[in-house]
């Protein structure tokens, strides 16, 4: 069982022990796999006192497939076309219109990639997805209602690795995230995520 009392706490490196099994002589944890790729990861406040989580993580995701872009002239592209298609001053990049603002953005400043979505997880997406992603070293947008836990709800984050572990013979998948609140990364436990999500990448 994973520790419910863990619920609207961060996961971390720290406490993902305790997490994955509070019992841990009761239930041997074992790593099967990870893999992590490097990723930005801006806070919020950090780039033109923005404060929405969503443009903070598109920023992030930009910036990975244009290293010399400075975050400021992206957040100034991002808001720019948000203004035109699909932004809410209050929640930031609407998710269904991720795709489309961060491809104007890639247009207009010649970034050689070309952004698609996909919705609800388990429909449109799956684990695999992502790990088929992260292996071909290509980070991910999340889009989130809630992550099954009540820590991250309405947000955005930015997947940049995976970690997968059976636990007494239970098999584990962890989703490894920068959320743009805090330095470092953590944890979303992708069989608690609510279907209602969408991957940008």
């Amino acid at each position: 069982m994973v520790n419910n009392g863990y619920d609207g706490m961060r996961i971390t490196s720290n406490n993902l022990q305790d997490y994955l099994s509070p019992k841990p002589t009761e239930n041997s944890i074992v790593l099967i796999k990870r893999h992590i790729i490097p990723s930005h990861n801006y806070l919020l406040n950090e780039i033109e006192n923005e404060k929405l989580g969503s443009v903070i993580t598109a920023i992030n995701i930009l910036q990975y497939f244009a290293p010399t872009m400075t975050p400021g002239i992206l957040h100034d592209y991002i808001r720019r076309h948000g203004n035109k298609i699909g932004y809410s001053t209050k929640f930031g990049i609407i998710p269904l219109f991720n795709s489309r603002i961060l491809n104007c953005v890639a247009t207009d400043l010649h970034i050689k990639h070309t952004f698609r979505t996909k919705y609800i997880k388990n429909i449109g997406f799956d684990f695999k997805t992502i790990t088929d992603l992260i292996d071909s070293r290509n980070p991910v947008l999340l889009s989130l209602f809630n992550d099954g836990r009540n820590y991250y709800q309405r947000h955005s984050v930015v997947i940049m690795g995976y970690e997968i572990y059976d636990v007494g013979g239970v098999q584990k998948r962890l989703l490894v995230v920068c959320d743009s609140w805090s330095k470092g990364y953590s944890y979303i436990d992708y069989d608690r995520l609510s279907s209602v999500s969408s991957l940008t990448y």
